[in-house]
């Protein structure tokens, strides 16, 4: 009796995988022919600015870079060539790092913006956007940790079904766009990979993230040290800049932020520190639709502060 349930419950594992690979082959190219390619396109972008000799500047981080750094600014003012791989928060600072190690050169630089949530959140859901950049670059699935390979199933399973259920590639825009993915679409992005698709957009209400109480990830201070100090060692100029954040959030959390502060110092130690937390925090009226997307104007403001930080650390003046 038991022999069979083990045989039926392997035969339905079986099953699900098996749906699982198809789905996501029927996805895959759908994805990778519609302008929810998003996540392909940033690393297009930066594959052509590698091609360019050094230098060049990488902007790195999670959806407050995407929103908040204008990198397309921050080249035609400094004259170095740039690409803003701004992605969101939930896809792991591990995948970030390594995707964009095999375009980095000596002489280039980095610029990092770890998300506040990183400093307290040891990320291990796989979001449809990180399951939408594996597939867009399935070898960066060496980065998940064991756990989270039956994530990557059940994800898998629902974009399977959602591509068996969306047999046209307008109904499959049309379906993620309603479902609030919308803003990860190529067409919001511009050539550099800032994001564009809100700049002409009201604001939207949104409320207040909060902190856990719980001890800062020791893998991810320790991941940040090891990356900074690799890349360092090949030559790369790294910078560390603080995100830009609603002052209400760090008002009403001010032990947690003092405790991101002093991992900032430290972390600043290894490389370049550009700005404070208290200087990246701005009103609310100022952000698009969450704690930490600025609207367009205020994301101009926050990357002209960036670039005369920049300046005056490396002794340069625009042209």
């Amino acid at each position: 009796m038991k022999s069979k349930f083990f045989i039926r419950l392997i035969l339905l594992i079986l099953f699900l995988v098996m749906l699982s690979l198809a789905g996501a082959l029927c996805y895959r190219p759908m994805l990778l022919r519609t302008s929810q390619a998003f996540y392909l396109d940033k690393l297009d972008r930066l594959a052509a600015l590698a091609e360019q000799p050094a230098p060049k500047a990488v902007f790195v981080g999670g959806s407050a870079t995407l929103f908040g750094v204008h990198t397309e600014l921050f080249e035609k003012t400094t004259g170095i060539p740039s690409v803003n791989m701004g992605m969101d928060a939930g896809t792991r600072f591990k995948i970030y790092m390594e995707a964009i190690k095999p375009y980095l050169k000596p002489g280039d630089f980095l610029f990092i913006l770890p998300e506040y949530q990183y400093f307290y959140t040891d990320f291990k859901e796989i979001n449809p956007n990180l399951f939408n950049l594996l597939l867009c670059r399935p070898s960066l699935a060496r980065c998940l940790d064991a756990s989270q390979y039956p994530q990557l199933l059940s994800v898998s399973l629902i974009s399977g079904w959602q591509a068996w259920n969306n047999l046209t590639i307008e109904l499959m825009q049309e379906h993620l766009m309603k479902s609030g993915y919308g803003v990860y679409y190529r067409t919001n992005a511009n050539a550099w990979g800032d994001m564009i698709g809100h700049k002409d957009l009201p604001q939207r209400d949104y409320g207040l993230l909060s902190f856990p109480r719980i001890p800062i990830p020791s893998s991810f201070l320790n991941g940040m040290e090891a990356y900074i100090r690799e890349y360092t060692a090949r030559g790369i100029h790294v910078y560390l800049i603080p995100p830009p954040m609603d002052k209400r959030f760090y008002e009403a959390e001010p032990e947690a932020f003092q405790s991101i502060a002093e991992q900032f110092r430290q972390l600043g130690q290894l490389c370049v520190p550009l700005g404070t937390l208290e200087d990246s925090t701005y009103p609310p009226e100022v952000f698009y639709d969450t704690v930490y997307h600025l609207n367009w104007q205020t994301g101009e403001e926050y990357t002209r502060k960036i670039i005369r930080a920049f300046q005056s650390q490396t002794g340069t003046e625009s042209e």
